[in-house]
């Protein structure tokens, strides 16, 4: 009996061992097929944030992108006005308001006083004009009479204070030239410190020299005096030059040419219109043409301002 037992016993271990085995086998191919079901699940959401991750990058650089590019586009300014619109509403902007005038500190006479008299009188060529002057409105004109009787164009600029270099450079030329007294001038006028000072700097010049000579029968020379004379003064873009050749000269068609293309519509030529006389007609004549060109140009509001 106590064999039996034995034998039995011994058989039952090896039953529950054999089954112990077969159940170990069973639950490792279970937990093997459960790592291989998990690592291709874990292989699946692996694979599938890729695609997520890749899918959503693109679609972020794709909108970055199309930002970019939107802000890269140039936003459209403001709407502004061609050039050529400018200029036209600059243009009626200045045609629509006046120009500002600028004061000039009266008038200053420069050059012949047409008369062989010291003083002429009520007939002189400054009371004449200073009739004229008002009779076309200007009032607060103050005429600066520097006139000079019977002097060579020269002498007129010595007295303006035009420098002594420009001067003898003049007188070397004439006396090179060998021509006629009348027509050069190698010996200025004397001038006292009296006549030599003047306040005329910022007046408006009218200027007629040459009836006397001194610029060598060259109209371009006498161009060249007039220029010097005029640079003496603060308003040189303002001006009036009465052209008046002496009687009897022969290039009067030359003498016109050069001047009006020098001074152009500053130009007053005298020497066609026989004021070449010193008598009050001509004086008058001219007092009145001085007067026209004054308004002609404007300096009478620059007069009165």
């Amino acid at each position: 009996m106590g064999r039996r037992s034995h034998t039995l016993t011994v058989i039952l271990c090896f039953v529950l061992i054999a089954i112990l085995g077969v159940f170990m086998v069973f639950t490792r191919r279970d937990k093997q097929e459960k790592i291989r079901e998990l690592q291709k699940t874990s292989e699946v959401i692996a694979s599938s944030d890729e695609d997520s991750f890749t899918t959503d990058v693109a679609e972020s650089t794709a909108s970055t992108t199309a930002e970019e590019a939107t802000s890269s586009v140039t936003a459209p300014a403001e709407s502004t006005p061609a050039t050529s619109e400018v200029e036209s509403v600059a243009e009626s902007m200045t045609e629509s308001v006046p120009a500002a005038a600028t004061a000039l500190d009266g008038i200053s006479l420069r050059g012949e006083t047409f008369t062989t008299l010291p003083d002429a009188g009520a007939s002189a060529y400054p009371t004449l004009l200073a009739a004229e002057l008002k009779a076309i409105g200007v009032t607060k004109g103050t005429i600066k009479d520097y006139t000079v009787n019977q002097c060579g164009s020269m002498s007129h600029l010595k007295k303006a204070g035009v420098d002594d270099t420009t001067l003898q450079a003049f007188i070397a030329a004439h006396q090179a030239s060998k021509q006629t007294a009348t027509s050069t001038e190698t010996k200025l006028r004397d001038f006292t410190a009296e006549e030599l000072t003047r306040d005329d700097q910022n007046a408006l010049p009218i200027i007629c020299i040459g009836y006397y000579g001194g610029w060598g029968n060259n109209p371009d020379e006498l161009v060249q005096q007039v220029q010097d004379l005029l640079k003496t003064y603060s308003q040189q873009d303002k001006y009036i030059v009465i052209g008046c050749y002496p009687a009897g000269y022969a290039g009067g068609e030359a003498y016109n040419a050069a001047l009006s293309k020098a001074f152009g519509i500053h130009l007053i030529d005298a020497s066609g219109n026989n004021w070449n006389k010193v008598d009050k007609a001509s004086r008058q004549g001219i007092a009145k043409a001085v007067a026209a060109k004054i308004k002609e140009l404007g300096y009478d509001a620059d007069l009165n301002a």
